[in-house]
Formats: structure tokens, sequence, C-alpha cells
């Protein structure tokens, strides 16, 4: 099943094969554990920050296939899945400009302006961070551990073609090693796995719509994404693969219950308004994919999971992270405690670029306050955006005047004084929370701080931090007052 947005020319141009594609609907799997963070690989110095979450390594999301999570597939020792979806590239005014379209699902008139397409912000993004969702049940027993490809590409269009194996960029190739498996007596256990490419060089980049051009009608404007099992552990019948995502259709199934259909741009930056705690379905979510590999367990070819029968639909949970948009980070970010600094021995995780780490239930993480968007009195777009904090935390987003010398505040330490102001209230959602432009009704930043008589100045620096609570938790200093901990500090300073 392709998805209903293509023309006739476009699906005969996808998929010449559709009408061959391979029925693997034996392969998935109910999803019935609960999803773990295996923590965060570093691509560049190949070690791990375990149980911890690492979507501070760009906030702006850029491509989000998460909805309706219910199964996963298995795969076996030699075999790759190879998919393709899109990234956007500019709007209106630009040559062969992207185009905003409704949702399939919800039409033209709902009032939450539900897109399955928006336009982007640039015509190549630098992905910074990725995140990936599998299940195993292999025996964990004595820290029993795989590896994993992942890699992605520019353009990739192919799926049942002989040869039509998708070539991956070389700045764009991992293979992800330490990876957790099932529980000691081969119990389901699915794992979080964050992606840190931070440190390449050369960057990974893809170009958006395949070559920086939207093509209308053709709607093959698509990257590729390739994974599979890079270790030997993995054989049929072990059940470990990825979950499978992005039905923007289903209501409902018997392992997950009540579920609510998505569209393309929800959960990304794309959207309208932006709420990056949404579940997506992908832009231009494909309902097949290409099997291939050195050794595969079935005849190399396009393959899909009956979906008009069994409602799984053949793509992968995948969420692209960057901070290609919006030019530059407007925060100058401040407050980064040292190891030893931090009132209960919660030293910050990872260190240099956030708060002090939490206390409560959930991985080991450390609230931070990042911002994106233009800092301008006449047009601002700020959003603040925190990440790392506890699961679903009460947040008050908080501005003053001026830095001082680190001070200690409950569970974190704060540089922020003089004419402090409450300028948000928001709960946190998987330990994320954004507020300011695009956030629900909030105001913009400069709007609500003068509104709290505290205005933003032209050329003058505004200090930000967040303190947020997890009143379940119990404090590590012996304290109720402990519960409360602090992200990161940090600047912006308006322009007219």
């Amino acid at each position: 099943m392709l998805r209903p947005s293509l023309t006739t020319a476009a699906v005969a141009l996808l998929c010449a094969s559709a009408m061959a594609q391979g029925d693997l609907s034996s392969r998935p799997k109910p999803i019935t554990a609960p999803f773990k963070h295996a923590g965060v690989y570093h691509v560049a110095t190949g070690t791990w920050t375990r149980n911890s979450s690492q979507s501070v390594m760009g906030p702006d999301i850029i491509y989000n296939n998460s909805c309706n999570q219910g199964y996963y597939t298995d795969m076996a020792n030699g075999e790759l899945f190879q998919h393709r979806s899109r990234l956007p590239t500019t709007g209106p005014g630009a040559p062969g400009f992207a185009p905003t379209v409704d949702s399939q699902y919800y039409g033209s008139t709902n009032a939450a302006h539900r897109y399955d397409k928006r336009p982007g912000c640039d015509n190549k993004y630098v992905i910074q961070h990725f995140l990936v969702v599998y299940c195993s049940s292999i025996n964990g027993t004595g820290g029993t551990e795989i590896s994993w490809f992942f890699s992605f590409a520019d353009a990739y269009t192919l799926c049942g073609e002989v040869g039509g194996d998708m070539v991956p960029d070389p700045f764009c190739d991992y293979v992800v090693s330490g990876l957790p498996v099932g529980t000691s007596a081969g119990g389901q256990i699915c794992w979080i796995v964050d992606i840190d490419l931070s440190l390449i060089t050369p960057a990974c980049s893809l170009t958006a719509d395949q070559d920086g051009t939207f093509n209308q009608p053709r709607e093959v404007e698509t990257f590729g994404y390739s994974q599979g099992p890079a270790s030997a552990i993995v054989t049929p019948g072990t059940n470990t693969g990825p979950v499978l995502a992005g039905n923007f259709t289903w209501t409902g199934g018997t392992a997950v219950g009540v579920l609510t259909p998505c569209t393309g741009a929800d959960g990304t930056i794309w959207d309208n308004p932006v709420d990056l705690t949404e579940e997506g379905t992908g832009m231009n979510s494909q309902d097949f994919f290409r099997l291939t590999g050195p050794a595969t367990a079935a005849t190399a070819g396009c393959y899909y999971f009956n979906s008009p029968q069994t409602g799984i639909h053949a793509d992968f949970y995948l969420k692209l992270f960057s901070k290609t948009c919006g030019g530059p980070d407007p925060m100058n970010e401040i407050c980064f405690p040292a190891p030893g600094q931090c009132p209960c021995g919660n030293d910050p995780v990872p260190p240099g670029q956030s708060g002090c780490n939490n206390f409560g239930t959930g991985p080991v993480q450390s609230g931070q306050l990042t911002a994106t968007g233009n800092a301008s009195l006449s047009g601002d777009t700020v959003t603040l955006v925190a990440s790392g904090e506890n699961n679903t935390s009460l947040t008050v987003f908080w501005s003053g005047t001026n830095q001082i010398a680190p001070v200690s505040h409950a569970a974190g330490r704060r540089c922020t004084s003089a004419t402090l102001k409450r300028l948000y209230n928001h709960n946190a959602s998987g330990g994320n929370v954004s507020a300011g432009f695009g956030v629900g009704s909030d105001l913009t930043v400069s709007q609500r701080s003068a509104n709290v008589g505290s205005p933003c100045v032209n050329g003058v620096p505004k200090y930000f931090f967040n303190i947020y609570r997890d009143p379940s938790a119990a404090g590590p200093c012996g304290s109720t007052s402990a519960t409360v901990n602090l992200t990161n500090g940090g600047s912006i300073t308006y322009g007219p």
C-alpha cells in the first residue's frame, strides 16, 4: 500500500514492482514490554553514556516517524532493510518550492492544523543525532550485546529492482556496537538508542528532496535509510529487530489499545503549532521497503507486511535531529557545573553541556536549556527548548537580568539573579518541554517578558534558566527541596 498522496504517475515510477511485493506479514511481533533507554552511543569516540538520553544534541526534530508502535520485526544475519522518506526543501519564494498538504486522515478543516507535508527551512540538513527503537528476546545472560548497521543516503527511490540497493553516504554509515538484548530468561526488552553524530568530521548531511529542489508532481524526493544486524548473534527465531511505525490511519490494536492517528508533520519543527512531544508518521512515509544484504533469509526485493489485512505499516521508528534551521542557536549557554560542584553529588551527565543530573527514576541524564529561532524585537521567533529533565516534570521557565557566580539551588546550580521573573509553566513529556514561539498559546519570549515587567531590550543580554520538579523522586540530599533541579542557563541578546 502506498500513501494515497502519491499521484498515479508517481506510483508507477516509485515502485513499478509494487504488485510483485513480497509478503513478510509473518515477521512482525507484538510489543509486550515497556521501552527502556539503552543510552547514548557517541559515534566519534565509539563510546557509550549508558542509561541516558541525548535529545539535547539537536532540539530541531526534522523527521519524526514514531506513531503507533505496536509491533517490531525480527531480522536475520546478513539482512538489511532499506527504506525511504522525505526531508523537505524550503517553501514559497524558492525555485521549485515545497508545498503544504493537508492531512489525508484529518482533512482540510481540522482546527488543529494537521498537515502531512510542510515546507522546510533549508535545502541541506546537518544530522547531529538520530534516535531508533528496537526489541530483542536474545538471552541477555552475561552481558550479551549485539552490533547494528545504520546508514543514510541523500537519494533513494528503488525497491524491487535488480541492483536496487541503497548506496550510503560515506559520512553517514555507522556500526553501533554494545547494544543490549533481552532478559536473562530470554524475555523481550525494547530499547531506545540515541546515536550522537555531533563530533564527526566531515558531518553527516542530507540534501532535502534528494537534490535540493522539489520537483512537482513527482513525489519521489526521498532520502534512504538502511539498517540491519552487524553481529552474528542475531539468527532467525531470536526475535530481534526494529520497531515499526508510521501507519497514519491506525486507531487501535490488541497490542497497544486505542491509538491516535498522526500526520507527516507531527512532532517536527515543520508543524504549526510546533509540538516536539507529538508522535508523527514521517513525511512521505512509504508502506514498503527493500530487503537485501549479503545473506538474506528471503529473496532480495520489495516487501511489505500486508497492511490491508494486518494494519501493520512497513516503516521503521526513526527521529532525525538537526540544528541547521533558524541559523545559529540564539542562546549563549552558560552555567555548566563541573564534576564535584553539584549540591547532591549529582554530577552532570554528560558534563559540559547541561545542569546537575536528575535524581528520580529513569535514565541518568541532566536538564539542558537551548533555544532556536530569531531573537528580533520586530519578529520574535525564539523557542526555549529544554530536554533531559525528569519524565513529566512540572517546569518553570525563568528569566533574569544579570549573570552571577554559580550558587547552589536545591539539587542544581544557578547563575542568574536580579529581577527574576516566571515566564512559562509547562509539564515535560519524556523529559522534553518547550516554551515561546510556536508552542500552544504561548506569547513570544519578548511579549511575555514585557507582560511580566522585564522587557527585552535591544542589545542588552537577558538570562534564562529552568527549574523543574519531580515530587515522586527521593532527593539524594535527604531533603524534599532536593526534588527540585535546574537546567543550565543561557543569555539571549535581542536585536531590533
